[in-house]
């Protein structure tokens, strides 16, 4: 987004393709929470992260903002804060058990909530936590989990679980091996990483052998040999790489902590979310829809048309709807100045782009009438 040059109005452009992401519930070691990853924090905490990630905003509007959510029960607040509640109570579980715990997932609904025109008033109508292997993501459906271990179960094939070395340079007393495991300093690789060929990974330090690679850079898992001196083999750009153990050394409580892992850390898997999903709106423009109301779906019907050949309602019909203006109920949409432009161009984006896909899966269809005339010459 961008204003024009000159002393014009503020204008929203795009370049490409808009798309929407959403990634996993907790942030990766050593990055401040985004988005949704903001909803699991509470009171200030929450608040000072929003700031860190806004600097231009001032602390009371911010706080305003973060307290409608609350007083409005926004449901998909709800969802990731129950998310995070079974993640805990199943960590909790396991512990007791003497077990690994079970993946745990929330699956966003795609479709209409049976109550067709109700306003969303708990985290169940949005959304379903699952944990074990229960819940299938749709197609269209979004899925959220807590970690990116969590997310390698919609992958197949063979989970590796690869354990690095740790030690120190100098004897620390009092520090047990599973201390030294659970030590994560910025930019070292997690003691346990889990792979699965591919997936897709970033690197942590820059290869010798492979000088144009650099750290940061996606690689895809091609193949994997789980033993201390084997090596991993990634695909980038067409090029296939081997990446072997290396150490990580870094200062600690006076002595060198070192680690002798793999030099990749899995990707945070964020996943695109459907433009002909519901939840699209209330998840990327919260301020508007505080109330987590509902975006257009494909099966909205209009009322007292039970019979109607044409009885669907079309994304541009619901946009027209939702954009124009009524004294009541107050819609916060008018008033939200650079962020209704970059609403109406999103909402215009993908109104377009659901169009072209028609077009594309109903080719026959469209072009029947021509075949049709076709025959009749022929005849």
């Amino acid at each position: 987004a961008a204003s024009p040059p000159g002393n014009g109005p503020y204008c929203f452009r795009i370049h490409g393709q808009i798309y929407h992401r959403s990634g996993l519930l907790h942030s990766d070691n050593g990055e401040t929470p985004k988005y949704g990853q903001i909803y699991i924090l509470e009171g200030d905490g929450a608040l000072d992260v929003r700031l860190n990630n806004n600097v231009d905003c001032l602390r009371d509007v911010m706080f305003l903002i973060q307290q409608s959510l609350e007083i409005c029960n926004n449901p998909y607040v709800a969802a990731y804060r129950n998310l995070h509640n079974i993640e805990k109570d199943e960590l909790s579980l396991a512990e007791r058990e003497g077990r690994s715990p079970h993946s745990v997932r929330m699956i966003f609904h795609a479709g209409p909530d049976k109550r067709r025109y109700n306003n969303p008033t708990h985290s169940d109508d949005v959304a379903a936590v699952f944990v074990g292997n229960d819940g299938i993501p749709g197609k269209q459906e979004l899925c959220i989990y807590p970690k990116a271990n969590d997310a390698l179960a919609k992958i197949n094939g063979t989970l590796f679980r690869m354990k690095s070395t740790d030690c120190f340079s100098d004897p620390i007393d009092n520090m047990s091996t599973s201390e030294m495991n659970a030590l994560n300093p910025i930019g070292f690789p997690i003691h346990e990483l889990n792979l699965k060929v591919n997936c897709t990974v970033r690197l942590l330090k820059n290869l010798d052998s492979y000088p144009h690679v650099r750290v940061g850079d996606r690689l895809t898992v091609t193949e994997i040999n789980n033993s201390i001196t084997g090596i991993i083999k990634c695909k980038f750009n067409n090029e296939i790489i081997s990446i072997g153990r290396t150490n990580f050394v870094t200062d600690y409580l006076g002595a060198q902590f070192i680690r002798y892992q793999f030099p990749v850390k899995l990707d945070r898997l964020l996943e695109v979310i459907c433009p002909r999903n519901r939840n699209v709106d209330p998840m990327v423009y919260p301020i508007f829809f505080p109330n987590g109301e509902k975006g257009w779906h494909e099966n909205m019907v209009k009322q007292g048309r039970p019979n109607a050949k044409y009885n669907r309602i079309t994304q541009l019909q619901f946009y027209s709807y939702r954009l124009s203006y009524r004294e009541q109920p107050f819609s916060p949409l008018h008033y939200g100045r650079k962020l209704l432009q970059q609403y109406i161009v999103d909402s215009w984006v993908r109104i377009e782009s659901n169009r072209l896909n028609f077009h594309n899966l109903n080719q026959e269809q469209l072009r029947a009438h021509r075949y049709k005339g076709l025959m009749d010459h022929f005849e």
